[in-house]
């Protein structure tokens, strides 16, 4: 394990931390909206209701660049274009028992409701995962976005929201927004809570998953590069890549696998002001260096390469890749599926958003008639596990004249 996940895990073990954490969303359990004109009012930020008014969208929308509002729907189609091949994946239903006793169906359908956070500056990732749930078929959205000091919301994130049909806004930003949207401050108690954060935030939305068992996407904060390149050919698009990813935040990082002494060396010089966020792994050949990738699991991996296949055909734990192209282009959606994606190692397990993070698989079990089962040998099943009444369940569904 690397020593910025050990940093990081170090950070989140913290007692003092979870009992913090639990303070701040029981509180708003508890007090609601009065906790987080509280918490306005301590801060000073100048709001009376957590609620976004349609008179504040309307003004605020009566002075947009028009401009602007135009390529945020150019986004929109190209989302929407994604989201429409991606139903390939959930589409339909599969029959997996039918025979002359009964019948199983397995099959997708839409959540009904959802909570989405957006950070400040990220009205791409607004229109993301707005438009893939209303393609999925999401009735209900509500979304929590931060306010500035003087109580206003970014314009570009209320424009980017004026696009969809949005149940209700809420001015809510950092950690109070996803216990805010969980207890139903937005009119409607989520099926599931959607969205990018900081590690601070991301830890909120962790701890309501497992101590209020409140249905979240995925760990998402803060953003996480790993480029690999094995000549120094692309040097300078490199560090613009990973100049890109960390713009995400301070807490984002980046790690540089590479071959090429030259690569690492020209890097580190071009990087220097951001070395706190790079680290650097030098690897004899391609196998150490997948080995590596498999080990970290990253959120974005960048491949420069010229055989980048011999990396790409081992590869195990990864979420996005993008082969001698800038992972940028996935952002807004240019290429590939979109950059919504687990980090801090947890792409070894986890998936990132499609358009299958917004339904639910279900199954529906029938029996045909009174089944005539020869040799039922699954009986045997609860006597090794020692469950009785399973047993007994099912020989007197069998034996049902």
């Amino acid at each position: 394990m690397d020593n910025l996940r050990k940093d990081f895990i170090g950070k989140f073990q913290s007692l003092d931390l979870l009992k913090e954490t639990l303070s701040i969303i029981n509180t708003i359990e508890k007090n609601r909206e009065k906790e987080i004109l509280k918490y306005y009012k301590n801060k000073g930020i100048n709001r009376k209701s957590v609620v976004i008014t349609p008179q504040e969208i309307k003004k605020t929308l009566n002075k947009y660049d028009p401009d602007k509002l135009k390529i945020f729907k150019r986004l929109k189609a190209t989302v929407a274009s994604l989201a429409k091949k991606e139903k390939a994946l959930v589409k339909g239903k599969l029959i997996v028992n039918n025979d002359k006793n009964f019948i199983s169906t397995i099959y997708n359908t839409p959540l009904e409701n959802i909570g989405i956070y957006i950070p400040q500056n990220l009205p791409s990732s607004l229109i993301f995962y707005c438009q893939l749930a209303k393609e999925a078929g999401v009735k209900n959205i509500v979304l929590a976005l931060p306010p500035s000091q003087d109580g206003s919301v970014n314009p570009d994130l209320i424009a980017a929201a004026s696009l969809f049909k949005i149940y209700k806004i809420l001015a809510i930003g950092g950690r109070s927004a996803f216990p805010a949207m969980a207890f139903g401050l937005g009119g409607i108690i989520p099926n599931k809570l959607f969205g990018p954060c900081s590690l601070y935030v991301d830890h909120v939305k962790q701890v309501l998953n497992t101590f209020y068992k409140v249905p979240v996407d995925l760990p998402s904060g803060p953003s996480e590069l790993l480029i690999f390149a094995d000549s120094d050919i692309e040097v300078r698009q490199i560090e613009y890549d990973v100049r890109a990813q960390m713009e995400h935040g301070p807490d984002s990082r980046c790690f540089i696998i590479s071959t090429s002494a030259n690569l690492t060396n020209n890097l580190k010089k071009m990087t220097k002001d951001i070395k706190s966020q790079v680290s650097y792994f030098p690897v004899r050949n391609i196998d150490s260096a997948t080995k590596l990738i498999n080990n970290i699991g990253p959120e974005i991996l960048e491949i420069f390469s010229r055989k980048p296949n011999r990396i790409i055909k081992n590869l195990k734990s990864i979420a996005n890749v993008y082969v001698n192209v800038c992972s940028p282009l996935g952002d807004y959606s240019v290429i590939g599926k979109g950059c919504a994606d687990p980090t801090y190692g947890m792409a070894r397990g986890e998936s990132g958003i499609t358009i299958s993070s917004f339904y639910k698989t279900s199954c529906v079990n029938f029996s045909l008639r009174k089944p005539k089962i020869d040799n039922p040998w699954f009986i045997e099943i609860p006597k090794i596990e020692g469950f009785k009444y399973h047993k007994k369940a099912i020989e007197k569904f069998l034996s049902k004249e």
